[in-house]
């Protein structure tokens, strides 16, 4: 994998436990997981 690949991925999955926090939705690791396996499908 290229760096830029590993930046992009670190900005996605950074992206999401952020919108998670501010949300403060009780949002399951499972689901967050389920939630990157349907946008990498």
């Amino acid at each position: 994998m290229s760096v830029t690949f590993k930046t992009d991925l670190a900005l996605f999955f950074g992206t999401i436990i952020a919108t998670a926090m501010v949300l403060g939705a009780n949002v399951s690791a499972a689901e967050i997981m389920a939630a990157i396996a349907r946008a990498f499908s």
